[in-house]
């Protein structure tokens, strides 16, 4: 009797230390499952593009947890993209070039054809670099779009790094190369902006995203893998009344965010040159493209039905930055290099009003602006100077070198 007491004692303690360790293990199984920081395993290609009934059933994150970036013609033969881009409408961000420099996004468009919109952007400027449509029909996977789409992708533009998505929530807070910053989207003046903070110098960047109006909107984040500070923001946008889609893609190095191109370093680099009051009528977070700053005096100009800025007094171009690069006044116009010395001479018996156009493209993205110069006593015009972007140098540049 006393060996069958023993014996049952026995069978309970092992019966309750395996209780336990079932315990402990689901709860363990449970907390890294709802750990959001944790990086989850990455899918082969070759795995991830099987046939549905071959494979498990991947969601919409499964998209952005590859090894590699999956090739076009798997994509577009994978259930879980079709339903989320062709179905769904939504952006796929596709992948990164090895140096960072470009992306590809792809999106479903559905006007007087069906198919896939291969995109790439430039992640400096924020502008579209390719872009190709590749009709969604029975030859699909045979047809030349897709074959010179995948070429562009691999051959020109050396897309091969998977993006790395972030969990995103608003007021998120995230370090990068032992910097602390804050990432929130606001509503103001019914416009929806994306704001930046960085904790350590107090400096704010409000980069514009869209008009308030009647839809959903949600973010994606997104860096490039092993460069925290290389990110890409996608906004999206569900309308409530006519069900349509759209997204909004911010490019931002955190690297090239300084105290002069914050909002504050703007308005006080634009108010140590223009007297009096101003009005900045470009503003590169404003757009999706980083081209830099333009300002004029006076709060009253508006754009006439020329698209016109007439009887300028004082202009200024500040580059990506935040540095002033070129300054317009009565005296004429002057470069960052002779401006400080230049600006205190005299000017000859003649004074000098400006013409301003800014040409943009269909994104609001400043492709060239161009200053009539004119004397203010004839109302002649005396020179006209045309800037453009130059990639090289990354600013807006005289398209002629002239004479200040």
């Amino acid at each position: 009797m006393g060996w069958l007491k023993v014996k049952k004692r026995i069978i309970i303690i092992v019966f309750l230390f395996m209780l336990i360790l079932l315990t402990v293990g689901c709860s363990k199984l449970e907390f890294f499952n709802d750990n959001q920081n944790e990086i989850p395993n990455k899918t082969d290609e070759n795995e991830w593009s099987k046939p549905e009934d071959n494979s498990p059933s991947y969601d919409f994150a499964s998209l952005y947890n590859l090894r590699d970036v999956p090739k076009l013609e798997k994509l577009f033969i994978n259930s879980t993209f079709i339903k989320h881009i062709s179905i769904n409408h939504f952006s796929y961000l596709h992948g990164f070039s090895s140096d960072g420099r470009y992306v590809s996004l792809i999106n479903y468009i559905e006007t007087n054809e069906q198919g896939y919109l291969v995109n790439i952007f430039d992640t400096i400027t924020g502008n579209i670099v390719y872009s190709i449509f590749v009709p969604d029909d029975e030859n699909l996977l045979d047809s030349n779009e897709l074959a010179l789409a995948q070429e562009a992708l691999e051959d020109v533009f050396k897309i091969n790094v998977p993006p790395k998505k972030l969990i995103w929530k608003n007021g998120l807070a995230y370090q990068a190369n032992k910097t602390s910053w804050v990432f929130e989207v606001t509503k103001n003046n019914e416009r929806v902006n994306l704001k930046i903070n960085n904790l350590e110098f107090k400096d704010t960047w409000t980069l514009f995203l869209v008009d308030q109006q009647d839809f959903y909107g949600y973010l994606e984040l997104f860096s490039f893998p092993g460069k925290p500070e290389w990110l890409t923001f996608i906004y999206h946008l569900s309308y409530y009344t006519t069900g349509d889609r759209d997204f909004i893609l911010k490019f931002v190095n955190l690297e090239n965010l300084t105290s002069n191109n914050s909002d504050e370093g703007v308005k006080e680099g634009v108010d140590n040159w223009l007297y009096g009051s101003f009005n900045l009528i470009y503003n590169q977070w404003n757009t999706g493209s980083n081209k830099g700053f333009i300002a004029i005096s006076g709060d009253n100009e508006r754009v006439g039905d020329k698209g016109y800025l007439e009887q300028v007094k004082q202009w200024i171009y500040l580059d990506p930055s935040g540095k002033m690069e070129w300054y317009g006044n009565y005296q004429g116009v002057f470069n960052s290099r002779g401006a400080s010395a230049q600006r205190q001479k005299q000017s000859l018996g003649r004074d000098f009003y400006y013409r301003i156009n800014l040409i943009k493209d269909n994104n609001d993205s400043l492709q060239y602006f161009i200053i009539d110069q004119f004397d203010s006593e004839t109302k002649s015009l005396y020179r006209t100077i045309e800037f453009k972007w130059d990639p090289d140098v990354l600013e807006m540049v005289p398209v002629q070198n002239f004479q200040t």
